[in-house]
């Protein structure tokens, strides 16, 4: 397989490929069995259904189509699965919403507290190394001293989980044999390619702080007696609307952002 340029093999590119790696496998699996001794998954739909069934109205629903989709199967309704095909999207919202994991001491969707090493709180620095590194390009470098420093960060997290489940190590062992195993191009490519293909999660608005809420609400009032809406905006309101998600793409200059900033507006005030 040729390789092009941006996957020429060098110690940075090694390091993001080994961080892809420790957060596709010991992180999303450490999750995996944590919900596990939560939820079954044969309990899985109806205990989310119970969940969206109790969401006061006019409140959007967390999960997005595809979500809703791996938790509903459209042949029978019912998730029959090993929780395998939940990645840590789906994971964190399940965890954060129906499980009874107590909140870390700041809340869900915040920053824990660095002394904070509960449950919740590691469940949540999970989400934001994955986030922190979500829709990287694959010439992503990470230098050593960057790798070093989160993979203390996750061998911690994933130690803390893993005492939580019980005795085991696997985990730990696994971001132990991570650090430093083989890895060759294209193993680099695989990997870095993986993690930017991961969605990321967003936090909705009714998990920011209200001061954060109040100073959103007034940049948005400002500029909508501005916007004209379009049929580029109308489309990409539908889009949203159906997957829960939309990309937009275009030429500089031609209203992006813009576009971006009136449906954030409109989903504040639906």
């Amino acid at each position: 397989m040729s390789l092009s340029k941006c996957y020429t093999s060098a110690p940075e590119t090694t390091n993001t490929a080994r961080l892809a790696r420790l957060i596709l496998g010991p992180c999303t699996d450490v999750l995996r069995d944590i919900l596990k001794t939560e939820v079954l998954p044969s309990d899985l739909s109806r205990k989310v259904k119970e969940f969206t069934d109790k969401l006061p109205r006019g409140q959007r629903n967390p999960l997005n189509k595809t979500q809703s989709e791996i938790i509903f199967p459209k042949a029978t309704n019912q998730y029959s699965g090993d929780y395998s095909d939940l990645d840590i999207s789906l994971l964190y919202l399940v965890l954060r919403n129906i499980s009874k994991i107590a909140p870390h001491s700041k809340g869900w969707g915040e920053i824990p507290n660095p002394g904070d090493r509960s449950v919740a709180a590691n469940i949540e620095r999970i989400r934001l190394i994955r986030n922190k590194y979500y829709g990287h390009s694959a010439d992503l470098s990470l230098s050593e001293s960057e790798f070093r420093q989160e993979w203390r960060n996750i061998r911690d997290i994933v130690v803390e989980l893993e005492r939580h489940l019980g005795a085991t190590t696997v985990y730990q062992d696994a971001v132990n044999k991570i650090k430093s195993c083989s890895m060759d191009p294209e193993q680099e490519k695989k990997y870095i390619d993986l993690l930017g293909d991961i969605r990321e999660l967003h936090i909705t608005v009714d998990d920011l702080p209200k001061t954060t809420k109040r100073t959103i609400q007034k940049h948005y009032e400002a500029m909508d007696h501005l916007f004209v809406k379009t049929r580029a905006f109308d489309r990409a309101k539908e889009l949203l609307d159906n997957n829960g998600y939309v990309v937009i793409k275009g030429n500089p200059e031609t209203g992006k952002t813009t576009i971006a900033k009136m449906l954030i507006k409109e989903l504040m005030d639906e």
